[in-house]
């Protein structure tokens, strides 16, 4: 296992960078986290500057904590020879499972939580050297987290449990030594951070150290999970037949509100996803009362979009909710049970079910209405995912869901008496491509040739998409040929269906082999290019050279999250 790595200016759009970290004699590279050494206590940095330090598992006869640094800007890194951290001497459990190092700076020093099976807590002056500082036999998890949050009376820490539970509590010196000391609510139970299947190694994201106790300098916390689920993860890719396997969750901005004589999580979804709405194409609904025999609903069509809803339910209002990604035969359904106080997602007939434990429902109890009675609604719905938040962002589920491209519909549930409601869904428009001409070939396209060129501006990207609109041409396996030609360097993308290939050289010739209900596309970037297309030729043609370069980079781009041996499930 490597390290990747992806850059990004927003936490939405991202950039795949080369690989970061490889595997080396303590074997594969397992999770861990980065921190800026800004003012060079390590020591491995040029006078008067600072830089990035990874702290990583090594997993390998046991599991131990490597230290990699870097110069510049994510290019190169370099692993100090022997490791910071070894379980079999330096952890006072001599447990094997030791893994997940997650560090932060506070009150002048370093910290590190570690776990794989019981948490333990380090500190340090250099990122070098650690100190044991405290064990919890009682709390076991993997991918563990500390951070403080500000409230209104005063810092708390929120420990989290691989981005399943959470307690909230102080961080503070007992005695000499640092605990995590839980408050009484949290003593003998955790909130939970996220009832759906698939969201878990939480990982946590800020640009500064946290300051002091006396001066404590805390930054806007970002979190963001894997979304997958050891129940079923090693199924998927052959269950579903897609090329990769997983996604990340929503980023989620963390906080903490006071419910009652405790305080619990909030996760709200950074507000930069709004820029993702389409507005002007948003069905919108404003104090309309709903009851069951609704079709309020029915004209709407999409496989990406936004829900934001509010309901004020009546007195014999039992249920609400919302059934996304319908079709005569498939459904996820997303419901509120007032009577009951839960709230569900599930996915039994969400599409493709990967075995038993995906298609159990996934429910959260003692989920109250808010204050004045009413419920909100907050959902978002990709092509392979649905992300749900209520109750001031305290309640959240997110899961995987493999419908069939046509389940583009969405209704609104009531059971009982009507509610008023008001309602926004938003399409959401692609992270993946840039707003520009797209050129479709005539209806009519069949043997007779039909080019369409487009030009691309210096640094611009431009999407040429293509389809076979006769039939009998796609389904006897007419070759498609897109010629590519430019006056510089070019980086293209060629798509068939849903799988990419990216060819690098500068000029190329690629021969498509459609089938009946896909679409090629072409992306090119460069600074001075011109794309043509041209829609099935007359006769046979030979099967090009790069039909063979196709198939060896699809299986090379294929992406599958690792099985790893080292996960025992979501604990």
């Amino acid at each position: 296992m490597h390290w990747g790595h992806a850059t990004s200016t927003d936490l939405i759009h991202w950039k795949e960078e080369s690989i970061a970290l490889y595997p080396d004699a303590n074997e594969a590279m397992f999770s861990g986290s980065i921190v800026a050494d800004v003012n060079n206590t390590t020591g491995l940095f040029d006078q008067g500057k600072g830089g990035l330090v990874a702290l990583i598992t090594a997993d390998g006869g046991g599991q131990r904590i490597e230290l990699a640094y870097r110069k510049d800007e994510g290019k190169t890194w370099n692993k100090l020879a022997d490791p910071v951290l070894d379980y079999a001497n330096d952890d006072p459990l001599h447990n094997a499972a030791f893994r997940d190092p997650k560090v932060f700076r506070w009150n002048n020093q370093w910290f590190m939580v570690v776990a794989g099976g019981p948490l333990r807590i380090y500190s340090s002056s250099d990122l070098q050297n650690w100190k044991s500082e405290s064990v919890y036999s009682g709390i076991e998890t993997e991918c563990p987290d500390l951070y403080p949050i500000q409230t209104d009376n005063g810092v708390k820490w929120v420990l989290s449990r691989g981005g399943r539970y959470y307690k909230v509590g102080d961080f503070k010196q007992v005695d000499g030594n640092w605990y995590f000391l839980p408050d009484k609510a949290y003593e003998k139970t955790d909130g939970i951070m996220n009832f759906g299947k698939d969201s878990y190694a939480a990982m946590t994201y800020f640009v500064q150290d946290f300051g002091t106790e006396a001066n404590p300098t805390l930054p806007e916390i970002i979190e963001s999970n894997w979304m997958n689920n050891w129940d079923y993860c090693n199924d998927v890719a052959a269950t579903v037949g897609q090329k990769f396997n997983g996604t990340y969750n929503l980023n989620l901005k963390l906080g903490l509100t006071k419910e009652g004589d405790k305080y619990v999580l909030t996760q709200t979804p950074i507000t930069a996803y709004q820029d993702l709405r389409d507005v002007e194409h948003a069905t919108t609904f404003k104090h309309v009362t709903v009851g069951e025999d609704n079709d309020l609903l029915k004209d709407f069509q999409g496989d990406t979009y936004e829900i934001v809803a509010h309901f004020v339910p009546a007195v014999g209002t039992k249920k609400l909710g919302f059934n996304v990604r319908t079709s005569a035969t498939q459904g996820t359904s997303i419901v509120y049970d007032l009577e009951e106080e839960t709230m569900s997602i599930d996915r039994s007939k969400s599409g493709k079910q990967i075995n038993a434990k995906f298609t159990e429902p996934n429910i959260q109890n003692k989920v109250t209405k808010n204050a004045d009675g009413s419920v909100d609604l907050h959902i978002y719905v990709d092509k392979a995912s649905v992300e749900v938040f209520t109750k001031g962002d305290t309640v959240l589920g997110a899961n995987q869901i493999f419908p069939d491209a046509d389940s583009l519909g969405v209704s609104l549930m009531v059971e009982g008496d009507p509610v008023v409601a008001d309602i926004a869904i938003y399409p959401l428009k692609s992270i993946w491509f840039a707003d520009k001409p797209v050129i479709t070939p005539k209806d009519d396209a069949s043997s007779s040739a039909i080019n369409d060129t487009v030009n691309a501006g210096e640094g611009n990207v431009t999407n040429v998409d293509a389809n076979i609109s006769d039939v009998n041409t796609a389904a006897n396996g007419k070759n498609n040929t897109v010629a590519i030609s430019n006056a510089g360097d070019i980086t293209s993308e060629i798509k068939v269906g849903n799988n990419t290939i990216i060819l690098p050289n500068s000029k190329t010739k690629v021969t498509l082999q459609e089938t009946e209900g896909q679409s090629s596309s072409v992306k090119v970037q460069t600074s001075k290019v011109s794309v043509a297309k041209q829609l099935p030729q007359t006769g046979e043609e030979k099967t090009s050279v790069w039909m063979g370069v196709m198939a060896a980079l699809l299986g090379a781009l294929s992406f599958l999250f690792p099985a790893m041996k080292r996960r025992k499930g979501n604990n």
